[in-house]
């Protein structure tokens, strides 16, 4: 028997409606990993005994890895059941052949361009919203030249300050950081306007509907279901909600000419406003100033291959960065004082991203020493008697962050008075790989720097078919980009 796991994203609203937003395959299953009881799996527990399923195949991308990982445990005891593992490649549309009988249960994650469920109305948006069609679920839609739910309309009128109507691409693999579009539309002239914005046979304009708020940030439902046999019959695995990365209230709203959203505003009511792959790849704005060797400091946009940088022992870090999580590793503070040493380490690769547009850090620590940064850097912290890495995202008011005094070569802790979210226009962020030391350090104030740890070893990004970053040493320590069962 064949199944497909299937994901699909609701919205509901203040007064207590649902909307339906899109239905996908090929899901990421990350908000799984560390709880595994979010989903209910006791469905899937009586199909495999209700139908004796001697095998189970998992077709499974690899960001969806701790899928299989359940499945396994669940059946680890179970001596009469055989679990087969078909690993796709990451943005492959076809999955291997995998035989069927009835005592075998196939389940599908991976994206196949051949299943009608996932290329007609997953990939298609269009032919979602037709399948839909007069369903209260539906959000009211123009589709050009297909549909237009709003053309009995004589009269409308808007005076919020949210965005109510919203395009959308028809197809994914869209550029993020410019799609979907909002927007505050207030009379009818300037929706049959919008709608002539609205680009035939790739997008769509929808009404935008305003989510509930959950500790002060709008939400997105996504429901897990297990879509199986030849009726279709469907489990649901329950589902979890996924919260939008700033509060609603952080700061005013803002509209273009054209009464478009401002960029700093999507995140408020979007849930994938960036680009995974360019976003969490990159750790440092190029406009920083990096600690060179010879004690002098060059913009990171200045940086090439070879050049030396000022570096410091870590006691007890390994050198081989492959070999352990940056953000799990603990060490000795004292044993870090004791051991201090300025040191020199030499730039192996340089990435650099396009242009984005998107939200940053702003730290403030005790001195009144301010910066802003990129949310996925990762640099030293005290934390009592230990010493670890932390990403910037992840920082709280009271850590303690280790830094350097550059002209007397001494470590200088600094503690955290307040952190803000901020806004960046048109930046571009990079990485680079520094060897044999893995921590650099960039300039933030007078003679104090960050002790900033690279990234890990970018191979992971060239190895084909990448299996789960906790399997596989290479990519245990890799961004979600770069490994995305992270």
């Amino acid at each position: 028997m064949k199944a497909v796991l299937i994901g699909t994203d609701f919205i509901k609203t203040s007064t207590g409606e649902y909307k339906v937003l899109e239905m996908n395959s090929n899901i990421s299953l990350g908000v799984i990993e560390y709880n595994t009881d979010i989903l209910d799996w006791s469905g899937i527990q009586n199909l495999v005994s209700t139908n004796q399923f001697k095998t189970i195949n998992l077709i499974y991308p690899p960001y969806s890895a701790n899928f299989k990982d359940k499945i396994v445990d669940i059946y680890k005891d179970n001596t009469e059941i055989t679990i087969n593992f078909f690993e796709t490649q990451l943005n492959s549309i076809t999955v291997p052949y995998v035989e069927d009988a009835d005592d075998i249960l196939t389940i599908r994650l991976s994206y196949d361009t051949t299943a009608i469920i996932d290329d007609e109305y997953c990939k298609d948006k269009y032919n979602f919203d037709k399948a839909l069609g007069n369903d209260l679920l539906k959000p009211k839609a123009f589709i050009p030249n297909v549909t237009d739910d709003f053309s009995s309309l004589t009269e409308f009128t808007y005076e919020g300050s949210e965005p109510n109507f919203i395009i959308k691409k028809r197809y994914p693999l869209y550029n993020k950081y410019e799609f979907p579009k909002l927007y505050k539309v207030t009379s009818l002239e300037e929706l049959n306007t919008l709608k002539g914005l609205v680009e035939p046979d790739v997008e769509f304009l929808q009404e935008y509907v305003i989510s509930e708020t959950v500790n002060g940030t709008h939400s997105v439902i996504r429901n897990i279901s297990l879509i199986y046999g030849s009726n279709l019959d469907v489990i649901s695995l329950g589902g979890y909600k996924i919260n939008h990365s700033i509060p609603n209230t952080i700061w005013e709203n803002t509209y273009n000419t054209n009464n478009e959203l401002d960029k700093k505003d999507r995140a408020k009511y979007i849930t994938y406003y960036y680009d995974v792959s360019t976003r969490l790849n990159y750790l440092a704005d190029t406009d920083d100033d990096i600690v060179m060797g010879d004690g002098t400091t060059k913009i990171f946009k200045d940086i090439v291959v070879g050049d030396v940088l000022k570096s410091v022992v870590i006691s007890g870090l390994p050198e081989d960065e492959t070999t352990y999580s940056d953000t799990g590793w603990t060490g000795s503070y004292q044993s870090f004082v004791d051991n201090f040493e300025v040191i020199t380490t030499t730039v192996e690769e340089i990435t650099e991203s396009t242009p984005i547009s998107d939200l940053f850090i702003k730290i403030t620590v005790d001195g009144g020493i301010v910066w802003e940064d990129v949310p996925w850097t990762i640099i030293l912290v005290k934390e009592g008697d230990n010493i670890r890495f932390k990403e910037f995202n992840d920082l709280v008011i009271g850590d303690v962050i280790e830094m350097v005094d550059i002209v007397s070569n001494v470590p200088v802790n600094k503690t955290i008075e307040n952190l803000e979210i901020v806004f960046k226009y048109n930046i571009v962020i990079a990485n680079i790989n520094v060897e044999t030391k893995d921590v650099y350090l960039p300039l933030i104030a007078n003679n104090l720097t960050l002790i900033q740890h690279n990234q890990c070893n970018s191979a992971c990004t060239r190895l084909g078919p990448v299996p789960s970053c906790r399997s596989l040493a290479q990519c245990y320590n890799c961004t979600a980009g770069q490994c995305s069962a992270k």
